[in-house]
């Protein structure tokens, strides 16, 4: 599938480095190639007489070119094939900061300073430079600049907590403390005395004073989820199952949903406030359900 976002043209603020800054090919096994980026603009692509040769089938033969900005690296796709991305977005003229990794096809390309330390793990506790682990560290590089609630997927074993950490440490709230919580191992009636604590006796089986998690306002969380395998149903309100009973299609697309997403959709008529809000999220759903999501 073909992403079809353009991004005209993107600054994002970053302060010039002295000393050129250092051009890194990716490939699968890390660093391929480096190269000074200085005064001179540089060209990138597959063809044998530009600056920076990329052997690599997605590469156009005059792909992009690099140059010094006060941004950071102003980048010019050439006209590629297959594009030049950064963040997700194919851009044909964008200024990245420094620590930026773009995308050239599929090849991996990332700027650094000149006179940085030498390329490694840039966030704390993710250790390696594969192409993968590139795409990763970028992403969470992102999701760290924001105030955002962020959901890790991936299997068991795979370093979810570790990227969490990741997040928290590149994150401006990296002074405060970061605490565990395994969701999945808790029941729903003893969440709040976990997160919070009780006194003893304030309810069956509370023999003793126990302490929260110490969470406080502001803290960063990491919650353990285990997904419920255990078949579930949903109840339907009388007016949605009738709207989804009127249309076949958004009907059938409901049925398909897991339990959660089903959930979501039932709270978002049930918490209406007036019919007419009602009415207008069960229009809602079946409009979402029609789209196939």
């Amino acid at each position: 599938m073909t992403d079809e976002r353009r991004t005209r043209t993107v600054t994002m603020a970053n302060r010039h480095r002295a000393g050129g800054v250092i051009v890194e090919v990716l490939s699968g096994q890390g660093v391929a190639a480096r190269h000074v980026l200085g005064e001179q603009a540089l060209v990138a692509g597959s063809d044998a007489a530009v600056d920076i040769v990329i052997r690599e089938a997605t590469v156009s033969r005059r792909h992009a070119s690099f140059e010094l900005k006060r941004g950071g690296v102003g980048m010019k796709d050439l006209g590629s094939r297959n594009g030049t991305w950064y963040l997700g977005a194919r851009v044909t003229d964008a200024t990245v900061p420094l620590g930026a990794t773009v995308r050239l096809g599929k090849t991996l390309v990332r700027f650094v300073a000149a006179d940085a330390a030498p390329a490694g793990p840039r966030i704390e506790g993710l250790i390696g430079s594969s192409v993968a682990l590139e795409e990763h560290r970028a992403q969470l590089q992102r999701a760290a600049a924001v105030e955002a609630s962020v959901l890790l997927r991936g299997e068991t074993g795979t370093g979810k907590e570790m990227a969490a950490r990741a997040i928290h440490l590149a994150s401006s709230r990296r002074a405060a403390p970061f605490i565990v919580f395994d969701g999945g191992t808790s029941s729903t009636e003893l969440l709040d005395s976990q997160l919070f604590g009780h006194r003893r006796g304030a309810f069956t089986g509370a023999t003793e004073n126990r302490a929260g998690a110490g969470i406080n306002a502001g803290d960063a969380l990491d919650v353990a989820i285990e997904i419920d395998t255990e078949p579930r149903e949903v109840v339907v309100p009388e007016d949605l199952m009738a709207a989804l009973d009127a249309e076949p299609a958004a009907k059938q697309a409901f049925k398909k949903l897991s339990y959660s997403n089903k959930r979501l959709h039932v709270l978002s008529v049930e918490d209406a406030k007036t019919p007419e809000t009602r009415q207008r999220r069960v229009e809602k759903v079946i409009t979402t359900l029609r789209g196939g999501k």
